[in-house]
């Protein structure tokens, strides 16, 4: 990934040799060494570049993938994935991320939304689930996070909604959204790509905030806060424990024109991101 990004030049030469060099003394990609490379792009406004690994030629996500499959044995195992994800993933919220919820009341009387958040780990889809609550809740991904064989259908139970690789299956995808968007939540990593473990908030994708403007629907912006892990965390080796801090909505001005109205909801989320991190971040 480091390589690929290297020769699109997406990531600096000398902060990917660098990288990939310290990569090869010691024999695999290391925190420390992650940590360096996301601060050195981060410094030069490069935080928007993918550094985590994907598998760069998924199997494409054609017209004929069926979002909202309306077959009665997959409705069932849905409920099943569903029941499953609800359970394990509270005790998996808790133990693994030690999960503190901050905002709430936020998203009283709150039925349909998009909601946007940090992306710092391959679990947190767990966090936005914790968010949602029992609310009906699909989770946008790239089409290669959706996995191949046997692992597509799962993530399809499990609320996952891949883009899609052509214009006939982004038309599929747009109108399946709408209909979710119309009775539950729809969420969108809008810094796009996923640093791992990374505390501070990443600029923003107007993408997610157009779609708001398009399904007439708020923006829930939520921001995941590290804390300082205990005694016993560490000694288990626990992920750092998270604070999910809920904003408050916001509300499509479609007045002032498409462009300068996905503008200032993403610049007002990106405002709660960076007052979240400062308040309720114990890890920088």
């Amino acid at each position: 990934m480091i390589r690929e990004g290297v020769a699109l030049g997406e990531i600096p030469a000398d902060l990917g040799e660098t990288a990939l060099a310290e990569v090869q003394a010691r024999g695999k990609m290391t925190p420390d060494i992650y940590r360096r490379l996301a601060d050195g792009l981060a410094a030069r406004g490069l935080s928007h570049v993918a550094i985590t690994p994907l598998d760069r030629d998924p199997p494409p996500i054609t017209a004929k993938y069926t979002y909202l499959p309306r077959n009665p044995f997959f409705w069932l195992f849905k409920v099943f994935i569903q029941f499953v994800l609800i359970f394990f993933g509270f005790v998996l919220g808790q133990v693994w991320f030690g999960i503190r919820v901050v905002g709430r009341k936020n998203l009283r009387g709150v039925k349909r939304a998009v909601t946007v958040s940090n992306h710092i780990a391959y679990l947190d889809p767990l966090l936005i689930k914790r968010v949602a609550a029992f609310r009906r809740l699909k989770i946008t991904a790239a089409p290669g996070n959706v996995g191949r064989g046997p692992v597509r259908p799962i993530m399809k139970a499990a609320g996952v909604m891949p883009f899609g690789s052509d214009l006939a299956a982004m038309r599929n995808f747009n109108k399946a959204l709408e209909k979710v968007a119309k009775k539950g939540f729809v969420h969108f990593y809008a810094e796009q790509s996923m640093w791992g473990n990374y505390p501070p908030p990443r600029p923003l994708k107007q993408g997610a905030f157009l779609y708001a403007l398009k399904f007439d629907a708020p923006v829930v912006p939520i921001f995941y806060a590290y804390r300082k892990p205990g005694r016993l965390r560490k000694l288990l080796h626990l992920h750092a424990p998270i604070t999910v801090v809920i904003g408050q909505p916001i509300r499509p001005d479609v007045s002032l024109g498409v462009k300068p109205a996905a503008d200032r909801m993403r610049d007002e989320a990106e405002t709660f991101m960076k007052q979240a991190y400062e308040q309720y971040a114990e890890l920088s």
